[in-house]
C-alpha cells in the first residue's frame, strides 16, 4: 500500500483550483461591452485578454501540480528505501521444503496480471523466462541486458502486492534458487 504525502494532495488540489478559476476569471475578463455612437451596448469577447489571463493561470496550474508530483515520488523512494533497509537489517529464513509432501498441494502459476507487473519493473531488460518458485507469490525471472552480452541472470520477484519487487534478502533468493535448481 502506496503512502499518500497530505502536503502533495493538497497541492495537486490547490494546482487544478488553480486552473479552473483562472479559466473562470479569464471568461469573465474577455467579456466586455462595446457601446456604439448611438449608445446600443453590444458584448464582445476579447480573445487576447481571455489567452493573457488564462495562460498565467494555465502555467502556476500546472507548476503547482509538478510540485505535487514531485513531493509524491520523493515520497514513494524514501519508503522504498525504509523497505530494502529493513528487510536487509532484519533477514527472517525461511525453511527449505525438504520432500514433495512440504510443497503447497495445489501448484500456483503466474496470471497475466503478474506478467505485466515483471514486464513493467523490467522495462530495461530481456525477459526470457518467468517460473513460479515453490513459494506462492515468488517467481524467478531470467533476464538479459538488451545491449549488452548475451550471458543471461536470474532474479527472484515479489508480485504478491500492487506492483512487482525484486527480491533484496539473499537467505530467500538462495532459498528459492537451490530448491528450484534442485527440481529440474
Amino acid at each position: 500500500m502506496r503512502e499518500k504525502s497530505m502536503l502533495g494532495r493538497i497541492l495537486l488540489y490547490l494546482g487544478f483550483a488553480t486552473i479552473v478559476i483562472g479559466f473562470i476569471q479569464a471568461i469573465m475578463t474577455a467579456q466586455i461591452m462595446d457601446y456604439d455612437p448611438y449608445g446600443n451596448e453590444t458584448p464582445i469577447f476579447e480573445w487576447r485578454y481571455f489567452l493573457m489571463t488564462f495562460l498565467q493561470s494555465l502555467i502556476s496550474g500546472v507548476t503547482i501540480i509538478a510540485l505535487a508530483e514531485i513531493i509524491r515520488l520523493l515520497n514513494s523512494l524514501n519508503s522504498n528505501f525504509q523497505n530494502i533497509q529493513q528487510a536487509t537489517s532484519n533477514p527472517q529464513p525461511q525453511p527449505i521444503p525438504e520432500s514433495s509432501d512440504d510443497r503447497p498441494a495445489d501448484k500456483w502459476s503466474i496470471d497475466e496480471a503478474d506478467q505485466e507487473k515483471i514486464y513493467k519493473l523490467y522495462t530495461d531488460k530481456a525477459i526470457l523466462e518467468m517460473i513460479p518458485s515453490y513459494k506462492e507469490g515468488y517467481c524467478i525471472v531470467t533476464l538479459q541486458e538488451f545491449n549488452g552480452p548475451l550471458s543471461s541472470f536470474k532474479k527472484v520477484v515479489d508480485i504478491n502486492g500492487n506492483e512487482a519487487r525484486e527480491v533484496r534478502d539473499p537467505i530467500l533468493i538462495s532459498q528459492i534458487l537451490s530448491f528450484a535448481k534442485g527440481n529440474q
